[in-house]
C-alpha cells in the first residue's frame, strides 16, 4: 500500500503587524487592506479579494463535487477510523470508508486513502492556537502574527493538495476544480482568540488567511481554485458574510 502525500508545501512568515489592523481586543481584523499591505501585498489587495470563497450555511460534507476539507485534530495518527466532533464528526459520519488519518504537524495536509468516497476528504491539521507548544495569546500582537501564519499555512497547504490531486493523471481526483473550505482552528482550537458573541474564531481571520494562502499560490506560479467556505452555525455564517460584503467594497485606489 502507497504511503498517502503530506503536504507541507506553504512557507508563509507573518510579521510586521501594527495593532489598528485589529480591534482593541484583537479578535478580528479591522483593517485588512493595510495588513494586506503590511506583509508586503498591498498592491495585490485588488486581485486578491477576488478569492474571497462563497460562504455557504451548512456543513461541508454534503457538498456534492470537489474537494471537503476536513478541520482535523484528535483523530490524526490516532491509528483508527477517524473520530471527532463538529464539523470533523459531521464528515466522519457521511464517510464511513474512510482511512485512519495519518501523523503530521499543524497547518499540513493529506488526502484520504480510502479509494470509496471518502478519497475526497482533505484533512487539514488544524492548528491548536492554546497547544502547549505554541500558547499563543490573542493579546500579544507577535502571537496574533503567528495565528495568521499558522491558518495561512493550512489553508495554503490544503491548496497546494488539492492542486496537486488535480493535476494527476488517471487519478482519482483528476482535474478537480473546487475546494470546499471550513473553518480551520474555529472553535475548540481557537483558544483565547475565541470571540464571546459567536464562540468561534472570528471569520475574519479565515477569510483574510485563505487571500494570503491564494497569494502564495499565484506566487508559484499556479492558479488558485475556486471554492465555497462552509459554516455550519447560523451566527457565524451571518458574521461571515457581513465581513464578506464589507471587504468586497474596500479598494486600495
Amino acid at each position: 500500500m502507497s504511503v498517502p502525500q503530506i503536504f507541507n508545501t506553504s512557507a508563509i512568515v507573518i510579521q510586521g503587524l501594527s495593532d489598528d489592523v485589529f480591534s482593541t481586543d484583537g479578535k478580528s481584523i479591522t483593517d485588512p487592506v493595510k495588513l494586506i499591505s503590511q506583509i508586503g501585498l498591498g498592491d495585490q489587495w485588488n486581485h486578491l479579494k477576488s478569492y474571497i470563497p462563497h460562504i455557504i450555511n451548512r456543513g461541508n460534507q454534503g457538498a456534492v463535487t470537489g474537494v471537503i476539507q476536513d478541520p482535523a485534530g484528535s483523530a490524526v495518527g490516532s491509528g483508527v477510523f477517524p473520530l471527532g466532533a463538529g464539523g470533523s464528526g459531521a464528515i466522519y459520519t457521511k464517510f464511513t470508508d474512510l482511512k485512519p488519518i495519518p501523523q503530521m504537524a499543524f497547518t499540513e495536509a493529506v488526502f484520504n486513502s480510502s479509494t470509496g468516497p471518502g478519497f475526497r476528504v482533505l484533512h487539514s491539521y488544524s492548528p491548536d492556537l492554546s497547544d502547549f507548544t505554541l500558547q499563543l495569546k490573542v493579546t500579544k500582537l507577535i502571537d496574533r502574527e503567528k495565528a495568521i501564519e499558522l491558518i495561512s499555512r493550512t489553508y495554503a497547504n490544503a491548496m497546494f493538495a488539492t492542486i496537486d490531486a488535480a493535476n494527476t493523471k488517471s487519478g482519482l481526483l483528476e482535474n478537480v476544480s473546487k475546494i470546499n473550505f471550513t473553518a480551520v482552528s474555529g472553535n475548540i482550537y481557537a483558544g483565547s482568540f475565541k470571540t464571546d458573541d459567536i464562540n468561534h474564531l472570528h471569520p475574519s481571520y479565515h477569510l483574510l488567511a485563505i487571500m494570503i494562502a491564494s497569494a502564495e499560490i499565484l506566487k508559484n506560479n499556479l492558479t488558485p481554485l475556486t471554492g465555497d467556505f462552509y459554516l455550519y452555525d447560523k451566527v457565524v455564517y451571518d458574521v461571515a458574510v457581513a465581513c464578506s460584503l464589507a471587504w468586497a467594497k474596500l479598494s486600495t485606489t
